[in-house]
């Protein structure tokens, strides 16, 4: 996508022409002005090696032909100085968002309290049994409706929108296609980055269930008409319905480089419910929302769940080397350790306490020897080595170990064998990057066990979780028998 037209900052007179370019394929978005200076108006100084611009937080564009209308970039960073003739030079900014149809003049009035998101596989995940009765009596009838509802906490709620629309054409006498897409409710208006968050921590929960990478585009938000130059305009504003104009709601949509590409939409195999670890076909509709909610409430715990996450995507381009493969194995260790020291909260307070009481002892010193001796002799508690700590996850879910038929010698060799690997690949003592088999069993038995402590953590019971690993082919196969 290009568009042309005129750019400048806001309550800024010095309207400069340029060009917009949208680049899938790329996944960038390039704005392109010619100019003879900054968008501040100041003169180019090439002598001067302080360059102005460097990072523009809004930039407004004048597109009156075009299907974009007004428009917005926000997060604008310099990306090329390039001379085309006497004093006019071609100056490109990388953007990261775009808003159309609206005018915003401040950074703080980046809010919206209402959107609309895309997810692949989203009818999958959500849309369980019940979905089969939402025909009505009238099998053509197209419809737009709420089929769910699930509350993650007091300030957000995620709207499930199923449609039904029907297509005629030379080649197909009649085609019904089914879809939906989830609309982010906010009680009160929110900041861009909010949503953003929001957005990537339910598409990780839908990743984690389906062990696939997935994507997510926001089609559309609502910002309020107080924080939109010009709002009186409508005509520069999409609007949902005429009720809108009453509670002073405009439309906009996003466009950003974070999710520019589509491919994930486009070129996408079909995920089966069957390969879902949970969603709406294998949960009641309290339990899958009480999973939502834990999901977004362990924020202290997204780390551990992105150590998991990195080792389920493969990619697309053969196999991975035996180093990548190595560190993976280290950060599966990582986030069993991390998972640990979370659910013994006390070792972590004792630690933190300790610290704090020996700086109050260090500081009451004033000879600079007997410091010296205190900050090498006062060491911290005993703590628990890394194979306690496995062998504590291994006893704590051992009934699923079992029940999942997991070799019985390993469970009971793999804190000290997890360790002994950890501690040659962490420390360098190795003479060759592939490890043998026996690293192979022990990265899948790692891989299954953390996939054990997230499940936990969300607030699956314990033969929930054996019965979800046993039926999911994608992950029963890693566990060594």
């Amino acid at each position: 996508m290009k568009e042309s037209g005129l750019w400048y900052l806001p309550n800024s007179e010095n309207k400069i022409p340029g060009k917009l370019f949208l680049e899938d394929n790329k996944s960038t978005i390039t704005l392109q002005l010619f100019t003879t200076s900054y968008l501040s108006g100041n003169k180019f100084e090439f002598a001067n090696t302080k360059r102005e611009d460097n990072n523009v937080e809004l930039i407004l564009g004048d597109t009156s032909n075009s299907p974009l209308g007004d428009i917005t970039l926000f997060a604008c960073s310099f990306s090329k100085l390039a001379p085309i003739g006497g004093d006019l030079y071609q100056l490109h900014y990388s953007v990261q968002f775009v808003f159309n149809y609206v005018h915003i003049l401040q950074r703080t009035h980046l809010k919206f309290n209402h959107i609309e998101v895309l997810y692949p596989n989203s009818d999958n995940f959500y849309n369980g049994w019940n979905s089969r009765n939402y025909e009505e009596e009238n099998p053509r009838n197209e419809y737009v409706k709420i089929s769910n509802t699930f509350r993650i906490d007091d300030e957000l709620s995620i709207d499930i929108v199923d449609s039904k629309r029907h297509t005629f054409s030379m080649s197909k006498n009649y085609e019904v296609k089914h879809s939906n897409h989830l609309k982010f409710n906010y009680n009160k208006t929110v900041d861009i980055d909010r949503i953003y968050q929001d957005c990537v921590t339910l598409q990780k929960m839908m990743e984690f269930s389906s062990r696939r990478k997935l994507a997510f585009i926001i089609k559309s938000a609502k910002i309020d008409f107080e924080n939109i130059k010009n709002h009186h305009q409508h005509t520069n504003l999409i609007l949902q319905k005429s009720d809108d104009v009453e509670k002073n709601m405009g439309h906009t949509y996003i466009y950003s480089r974070l999710t520019l590409n589509q491919k994930p939409f486009e070129n996408r195999r079909k995920l089966n419910q069957n390969w879902l670890l949970f969603s709406g076909w294998t949960e009641s509709e309290d339990s899958l929302n009480n999973f939502m909610k834990n999901w977004f409430q362990n924020q202290n715990l997204q780390p551990i769940y992105d150590f998991y996450l990195d080792t389920i995507d493969w990619g697309k381009d053969g196999a991975i080397s035996n180093v990548n493969f190595n560190n993976r194995y280290l950060n599966l260790i990582q986030g069993l350790e991390a998972y640990y020291d979370y659910l013994n909260p006390e070792y972590k307070y004792i630690n933190e306490t300790f610290i704090a009481e020996r700086q109050k002892v260090y500081n009451a010193i004033e000879s600079k020897e007997l410091k010296q001796w205190v900050g090498n002799h006062l060491r911290f508690p005993k703590q628990a080595n890394l194979s306690y700590k496995l062998k504590f996850l291994c006893d704590k879910y051992l009934d699923i170990l079992i029940s999942l038929r997991a070799n019985k010698a390993l469970i009971k060799s793999y804190p000290y064998k997890a360790k002994e690997y950890r501690h040659k690949l962490s420390h360098g003592k190795i003479n060759k990057t592939f490890q043998g088999e026996d690293l192979n069993s022990l990265y899948g038995f790692s891989q299954a066990l953390l996939c054990i402590c997230i499940l936990d953590s969300i607030g699956m019971e314990h033969t929930q979780i054996a019965d979800r690993i046993d039926s999911n082919p994608d992950i029963n196969r890693q566990i060594p028998r």
